[in-house]
Order: structure tokens, then sequence, then C-alpha cells
């Protein structure tokens, strides 16, 4: 089966180590992967979502030696995942999986020989799985084709199932059109296995965790992380895991506002209290970011880009006030603003009243300049980003009346 990569649809997803470009492909035809339970429950039901599985080309960068590699992955869903989806369970990246995907993701070379693959349980990898028979996809990339590994293995039953179709189509779940039935390709076997020390992908030892350990209890989290065990890690939260998923679209935007993201980390950390911050050279996002619309957030990593480009130095250092300063004539908007903070988490009204008087009261004050750069990245953000929601609206207008009020402060008092 003639396949070519579609140049039109692809994304790119960019990580601190890696760059994956996705890229769709185009042929005429399709195949799936079919396992005996997905089989048997098209069988019964006569529902052929059953049958169908994604294969898309990644073309993977090495950021670290520069080098570039190309194969096709394919997502393999299990029929409790399909079924607990509504079908919709194909939306995996490369290393960033859906919510609790399970089932299997298998990767090929450009030629279609089979490289590994992974079986996935509730988002995390419980299994690697390994050929033993010789059929590959019927698939022709153009690539030169290389020796297979030889592994020990027990093994496992596949079938693989083809559809003709008489217009050009792409390997995604949306372009499946004008094809006939599906029919028998051909059958194959996989395992768990062992390298048997002559080939060149290897297999991993018996009973391994993710670290490598014999026995070891390491695992790879919703995050795709290798945790527990001897790594030294704990599992990421749902948090962690959202903003993770998140993480690629927010950059997309970015992109298309002009900004450069390529060289950007982007990474979650509960130790703050803001929306987002950048902090020593890279885009931390912090928990009470997804308590905001895309839009909003967009805008909130706008924000801190403008830092990360344009930031006026200034010392950390703060300066205790003579005299406390408790700032006054604050606009009724912005009262009610600081109040609904505390109403909406259930305060008294003397709790309230006392908490709103503290954020107004100020007996330290920092260097004029770090209220310079808010001014300014508040001020460039607005006029970037106009469609935020009316809650994001305030709390930014707000914010940038208050550094204002701060900037004054702080140059009548800061090199006294």
């Amino acid at each position: 089966m003639e396949a070519k990569p579609d140049w039109k649809h692809t994304y790119t997803i960019k990580e601190k180590d890696y760059t994956a470009v996705h890229v769709g492909l185009g042929m005429k035809g399709t195949f799936s992967f079919i396992t005996p339970e997905n089989r048997k429950a098209y069988e019964t039901t006569g529902d052929k979502r059953y049958l169908k599985t994604f294969t898309r080309m990644i073309v993977l960068t090495n950021k670290k030696n520069k080098s570039t590699s190309g194969f096709l992955m394919t997502l393999v869903p299990d029929k409790a995942y399909y079924e607990s989806t509504h079908f919709n369970a194909l939306r995996s990246n490369y290393k960033q999986w859906q919510k609790g995907y399970s089932g299997y993701v298998f990767y090929h070379t450009l030629e279609g020989k089979f490289i590994n693959a992974w079986k996935f349980e509730n988002g995390k990898v419980i299994k690697k799985v390994t050929q033993t028979s010789n059929d590959d996809i019927d698939i022709d990339m153009g690539a030169k084709k290389k020796a297979a590994s030889n592994f020990i293995c027990t093994t496992e039953t596949w079938v693989v199932w083809h559809q003709t179709c008489t217009t050009v189509i792409y390997s995604s779940e949306s372009f499946y059109i004008d094809c006939g039935d599906w029919y028998y390709g051909y059958s194959f076997t996989t395992t768990n296995c062992v390298d048997d020390g002559e080939g060149n992908t290897g297999g991993g030892g018996p009973g391994t965790d993710c670290e490598g350990v014999v026995g070891g209890s390491a695992y790879y989290d919703n995050c795709q992380e290798c945790v527990g065990g001897s790594t030294g890690k704990t599992e990421c939260t749902e948090q962690q895991r959202q903003i993770q998923l998140l993480i690629p679209s927010l950059k997309s935007s970015l992109t298309a506002m002009g900004i450069n993201v390529s060289d950007v980390v982007f990474k979650y950390t509960d130790n703050c209290w803001a929306n987002a911050q950048c902090k020593d050279g890279a885009i931390e996002i912090c928990k009470n970011f997804l308590n905001f619309g895309y839009n909003d957030q967009v805008a909130i990593v706008w924000h801190e880009m403008y830092h990360y480009y344009n930031t006026i130095p200034y010392s950390t250092n703060k300066v205790t006030l003579e005299n406390p300063v408790t700032l006054t004539n604050v606009p009724e908007a912005y009262i009610l603003f600081l109040r609904q903070k505390y109403i909406d988490v259930g305060y008294t009204e003397t709790q309230i009243q006392a908490c709103v008087n503290q954020e107004l009261t100020y007996d330290k004050i920092s260097d004029p300049n770090k209220f310079l750069n808010e001014i300014n990245a508040y001020q460039a953000e607005m006029n970037a980003c106009v469609v935020v929601s009316e809650a994001y609206s305030t709390e930014r207008v707000y914010s940038l009346w208050l550094v204002q009020q701060l900037y004054n402060i702080a140059t009548q008092n800061y090199n006294k």
C-alpha cells in the first residue's frame, strides 16, 4: 500500500529534550491492528468502530545531539477504552497520552518494519511488546529496509484488517471516506520479549521496571514520567497532567501570535500563588491556571513571555517602610473584586474586611523596576490579548492599577 506524508496536516510538539512533528498519511486504503477482543466486539455488534486504529508519521528531533529520526506510530485502543470514550479514543500524541488511555501503541519504521510496542492501562505503561513473526505493515514510504532484531518470546496472535478506498484519504478518524468493507489482511504474533543479545534494538531484562532495575517498582505515571522505585520521583498530580496536555496548544497559540517559544521551557509548579510566572529562564504554570478559560490562559502565558523577552533588571531585596502604607481611594469595582475572592471561599464579613485591608496594606516595598516590569507587561498584554473573560479582564485591570500604585510608593521610598 503506497503512502505519502501529508505535510499540510501536521503539528509540532516541543519538549525539553525533543521535538516531535506529527504528520498525516495520504494513501489509497487503510489498515487496522485488531485485538481478539475488539474483533469479537465487531462480530457481535456489527459496529465497525471497533476495527479502527490510527497511524501517523512522527519526525523526532533529539535536541541534545540534533539527530532526527522518522517512524510510524499507531494507536490501538482496547474495547473498554473505546466504549468509555464513546469511540473518541484516538487523541493521543507521541508521549502525551489521552486521559486514561488503555490499549496499545505500536511503532514501525517508515517501510513498515516492527520496532516495538507498549501496552497501556489507565494511562500507564504496564508491558513492553515485541514481535516474533516476520509480518510487517504493507506500506511503502520509500525507505530502505533494515534487518530485524532477534528475540526470545512467548506469543500472542494479532490480526491486521485492510480497507480498499477509491479516494486518497488521510490516516485520521475524520477522513475514512469512499472505502469498501474491511477484509482480513494477515496475522502476526507479539508478546513480552527478552533480547537474545544479537539484535540491535534491545529488549529489556525479565522483570525490569521503567528505570531498568530488575525487580524494581518504578512505573510510568499519567505524565509518562518514570517515577517511584529507585527514581526518587513522585507521581504527577492531575493538575500537572492537565497542564502538560495544555502546553502544546498554548505554544501553538503563542507562535501564531508571533512569539518565538521554540527554546522556552514550559512546566508546572505548585510552588506559587500566581497564575503563572517567568522564573529561572522558564515559564512556570501554577495551579490557579486551570481556573481560567483557554483565551485567558493564552493571555496569561503571553504576559509571562513578555517578561521572558523584556524584563528590566531589578533587585530582589525589599525595603521596610518607616510607616506601613494602606492604599486609599480604591475604585469600588476593585474593592468588589477583592471581596468576591473571600466570599467565594465562605469567609465571614469580619474576615472579608480584615483580608481586604491586609491586601491593601504594605510594610515593605520592592525595587521600582519590578513594578515597572509588571506595568509594561500588563499594558502590552491588554493590547495583544483583547478577547478574555469578564472575570479575568477585571483581575488584570485591578492588577495593573495595583502595580501602578506600588510603583509610585517604591519610587518615593525604595532608595531612601
